[in-house]
């Protein structure tokens, strides 16, 4: 099979070259055209002018460039033909030049083109031939969608892989510069709330105007132009103008199994969208399923199904005190069989479906809304071994884990903006979500000392059912006094959720050490769990001066949280589980209020604008359990300074940085001071007396796109540092392997991370290089067994992409990455730990005659210093044939995923205390016949200002 692997790389470039060698065979001729655009009067240099490159037949656009500050332009890989060559410039003339390339004359240079004023009254348009690639704005990158070529049928997704900076896994998940994106916009619109695959997946190429990644702030801070330091990065799709208008969608229905008579282990795959655009109405309909293992839900479901939110109250499965992750290369250590959540890899089969709408009713009123419902059955068979790290030897845990784990999920947001007059408007932002998961789990484990003599070993069965109800809703009032600049707002937040949970735990564990004697559980635990914070944030603005704003804001957050545990033993007597266990039952109520008092300068210049603020909050923090001796009450005062810096150097250079001081309570999973033993060995204790923690964070950025040259470099980084985190001691029994985490305060802690994405065009092919480059590290103090432990981790990752698509004929990606990661212990007995990720894939794609289509993609993984069987070294390839049908409007399509049936499912998470090595089972090869139509019906529109200048 390796031999194989090997040939298929070898006919790679063999296949690119041939095809680039029939591809270049009909040109025969490279020509050049270069020459220098400048005004006729002052003899200046035109920045921005556009040269476009005309067929001389029917006067098809051949090829654009835009000048840069010199006013040259430049055409490469011309082929012999007659061309008109046109200039155009706002407010000037339009020149037209005939150019004629051949084989004696393959290199024209038009030295200096002078372009001419147009005259007051002059009726004439200039149709600009091409707009920049990438303009940087405060705030804001834009991508020209038009300048970055997809396939025909391309969805979003296959767009977004072609921006210089934004990267998408196989998964679909979005990173931008670095970060991860967690809302994809439309128009400036929420679609389908806050999954970004909705859009990515849904939404095609074609209809993509611009893709804007935006440092989004609050919308409070949007209205006051001052930074309150809630930022997240988001993308919003601008939709063509001619497209705003119109019904489109497809249809989709596959079906398939282990070999290509489609028998054996069934596999299907359905998906429907329906889109309607009528200008400021959108109306979009969306259903699919499948057991391929597609995802149907966003992180955020995810994190809602597995108790992220709420479960953590339970004092462990997967919420509030599961131990941190260290592991900086995106691994989290919450994702192993000890935790609620299960790892990636399983069989899944999922269904969902959903509705979005957005409206403007009369002059006053803008309404977006949506209604979504996922659910998904995961079957998971994990194998997992752990190394406990202790300063006197290790000790090492294994066990093997069956899971079926189900999730619903239903949430519908809603948006609706008032404008009350010129000078008052209302947003207001409900939204409504129910989760509901079951989970059974049957786990087989043992554990050996540093000595590899046994300690322990078992069983365990756990059945968990939850439910969350959540409601959140926020209201924002702005209001602008006559006086420039002048403004008060009024943020109104509230959130109001609940769980009920059922869990049944049943263990058997042997203790191979004298005076240990087996242990057997068998209890229910019945949870209630409530939870409602709200916050008011009050902001006035009022200029000192013409360009300096001087903001007064408070704040006040009221935060109540109630969790109510009972634990009962199983009675022999009764033959069912009525016995009450006081040491594992508790009520627990917590009670968070904070008055936050601020100030803001603001000073606003030609080029740049800078922001500095204080702020004064004053924290009270009480707790109450009912087997605490006394209810905790504690006050903190803390002085939160914020500054914000931004600096245009030119139109497309910008430089960025952001100072804020803030702090996180604890959750009341980390304070509930109640154990949780659905794991024997793996208990979980809360801490009531954690102190809330303190963070410093400077983020900063700088963003540079070259017009003449099409260079980008963008670079950006974060340094956190926080005082008292909340990180998990650890004490493990090394007689019966027993691990106890418990939270508490370290001071020490540090987080930087570095991001810069280069795009490097090759003009000759019309494409460009993205090269990416991110550095992260970590300083981490935790303990175990009351010995202290500092962790250094570092990660590495370099990424380079390349994509080329050839008009009509072929069109391929290429994606190479690498990894290194290191972790160093300061405890003496700790080895440092260094191990590599390697991958590298490809997606070809050749249009043949008469509508037949072939493709294939492979995927290459390697990595190196992981334990024994969990390094990867594989190949997956994929490959497809289709045929397109009634005028292209629908395809049939025979696909195989992982053609030589290698895929396999292995993580590592590097934690504080551990090191997890997991195995998975995983989708393996399939064949799938399937069938897509597509339909579009647009009416079409006059061409925006942006790609139309008319001169009078």
């Amino acid at each position: 099979m390796k031999q194989l692997y090997f040939r298929i790389l070898r006919l790679l470039p063999v296949l690119f070259l041939g095809l680039a060698g029939n591809h270049a065979f009909g040109q025969r001729v490279n020509g050049t055209i270069t020459g220098r655009i400048i005004d006729g009067k002052t003899k200046e240099p035109v920045e921005y002018g556009v040269a476009s490159l005309l067929s001389a037949i029917d006067s098809t656009v051949v090829d654009n460039a835009m000048t840069g500050k010199t006013g040259d332009f430049k055409f490469y890989g011309v082929k012999a033909g007659s061309y008109t060559l046109k200039i155009s410039y706002l407010g000037y003339r339009t020149m037209r030049k005939i150019i004629n390339i051949t084989a004696l004359s393959s290199k024209v240079e038009l030295g200096l083109l002078e372009i001419e004023a147009a005259p007051l009254g002059l009726k004439e348009v200039a149709v600009v031939g091409e707009k920049p690639p990438v303009v940087v704005k405060p705030d804001t990158i834009e991508f020209n969608a038009g300048s970055f070529k997809t396939r025909e049928n391309a969805m979003t997704e296959d767009l977004l892989k072609k921006l210089p900076g934004v990267t998408v896994d196989k998964d679909g998940n979005i990173t931008a510069y670095g970060e991860s994106i967690k809302k994809v916009y439309v128009d400036g619109r929420e679609f389908f709330g806050n999954d970004p695959k909705i859009a990515t997946r849904n939404l095609p190429a074609n209809i993509i105007d611009k893709v804007q990644v935006i440092d989004k702030k609050s919308d409070q801070a949007e209205f006051t132009k001052i930074d309150d330091g809630q930022r997240e990065k988001v993308l919003n799709l601008t939709i063509k103008e001619d497209k705003k208008i119109g019904l489109f969608g497809n249809a989709s229905l596959g079906g398939g199994g282990q070999d290509l008579a489609m028998s054996g282990d069934d596999r299907f795959d359905g998906s429907l969208s329906i889109n309607r655009f009528n200008k400021q109405q959108q109306i979009s309909l969306i259903t699919n399923g499948n057991n391929t293992n597609k995802s149907n839900f966003s992180m955020q479901d995810l994190g809602d199904l597995t108790g992220n939110n709420m479960l953590g109250a339970m004092g462990g499965g997967g919420g509030g005190v599961v131990v941190r992750s260290v592991s900086v290369n995106g691994a989290s250590a919450a994702s192993g069989p000890d935790n609620f959540a299960p790892a990636q890899g399983g069989i899944t089969t999922a269904g969902s479906g959903g509705i979005n709408y957005r409206d403007t009713w009369g002059k006053k009123f803008d309404v977006n809304g949506s209604y979504f419902y996922n659910y998904s059955e995961a079957e998971n068979e994990l194998s997992n071994n752990r190394t406990n790290l202790l300063a006197n030897g290790n000790s090492y845990a294994s066990s093997n884990t069956s899971m079926n784990n189900q999730r619903r999920n239903q949430r519908l947001n809603m948006t609706v903006d008032y404008k009350i007059d010129s000078l008052n408007s209302i947003r207001v932002t409900p939204s409504l979500s129910y989760n509901k998961n079951q989970q059974n789990q049957s786990t087989g484990f043992s554990a050996m000392n540093d000595a590899l003599a046994p300690i322990n070993s078992g069983s365990r069965t756990n059945q968990t059912g939850f439910s969350v109800p959540a409601f959140n809703n926020n209201l924002l009032y702005r209001h602008s006094f006559m006086k420039r600049g002048r403004s008060f707002s009024l943020n109104v937040a509230s959130t109001i959720n609940g769980s009920a949970t059922d869990a049944y735990n049943n263990s058997s564990t042997q203790y191979y050490t004298a005076g240990n004697p087996k242990e057997v559980i068998s209890q229910y635990i019945d949870q209630q769990s409530r939870v409602s914070n709200h916050t008011i944030r009050a902001a006035y603005i009022e200029p000192v001066s013409r360009n300096r704003f001087l903001e007064l804001n408070y704040q006040l957050t009221d935060n109540y949280s109630h969790a109510d545990r009972s634990t009962y033993n199983f009675s022999p007597v009764t033959n069912d589980y009525t016995v009450i266990d006081p040491a594992l039952s508790n009520i627990y109520n917590n009670t968070f209020l904070a008055n936050q008092y601020g100030f803001n300068l603001r000073t606003v210049l030609k080029k740049m604008n800078y922001t500095l603020g204080l702020s004064l909050q004053q924290t009270n923090l009480k707790g109450e359990a009912t087997n605490l001796p006394s209810a905790i009450d504690h006050d903190y005062t803390s002085i939160l300074p914020n500054a914000n810096f931004n600096y245009q150097f030119t139109q497309n250079k910008r430089f960025s940085a952001n100072y804020r001081a803030s702090v996180r309570q604890p959750t009341i999973a980390q304070l509930q001071p109640v154990p949780d033993n659905s794991n024997p060995l793996n208990i979980r204790n809360g801490n009531p007396g954690l102190k809330p923690e303190y963070n410093n964070m400077l983020n900063m950025s700088f963003s540079n796109f070259s017009v003449a040259s099409k260079k980008s470099f963008f670079a950006s980084a974060i340094v956190q540092q926080t005082d008292n985190r909340i990180a998990t001691k650890v004490d493990l029994d090394p007689n019966t392997g027993k691990r106890v985490s418990t939270p508490v305060n370290v001071d020490g802690n540090l987080l930087a991370s570095a991001n810069i994405s280069i795009g490097v065009p090759l003009k000759r092919l019309k494409t460009s290089v993205n090269v990416n480059t991110t550095v992260n590290t970590r300083r981490d103090v935790n303990f175990s067994n009351n010995d202290k432990n500092i962790t250094n981790a570092y990660a590495v990752s370099e990424g380079i992409s390349w994509s080329y698509s050839s008009k009509d004929t072929y069109d391929f990606y290429v994606s190479v990455n690498a990894t290194y990661n290191r972790t160093d212990y300061s405890l003496r007995s700790l080895d440092d730990l260094n191990y590599y990720d390697y991958s590298a894939s490809t997606d070809f794609n050749y249009n043949f005659p008469g509508g037949f289509k072939a493709g294939f993609d492979i995927e290459f993984i390697a990595s190196t210093g992981r334990g024994e069987g969990y390094n990867r070294n594989l190949a997956l390839v994929g490959s497809n044939v289709q045929k397109d049908i009634l005028n292209k409007k629908a395809t049939i399509k025979l696909s195989v995923n992982d053609l030589f049936n290698k895929n396999v499912n292995v993580n590592r998470n590097v934690t504080e205390n551990a090191i997890d090595d997991t195995r998975s089972n995983v989708l393996r090869r399939y064949f799938m016949l399937s069938f897509t139509y597509r339909f579009n019906k647009f009416s079409g529109s006059a061409p925006t200002v942006a790609n139309q200048v008319i001169v009078r």
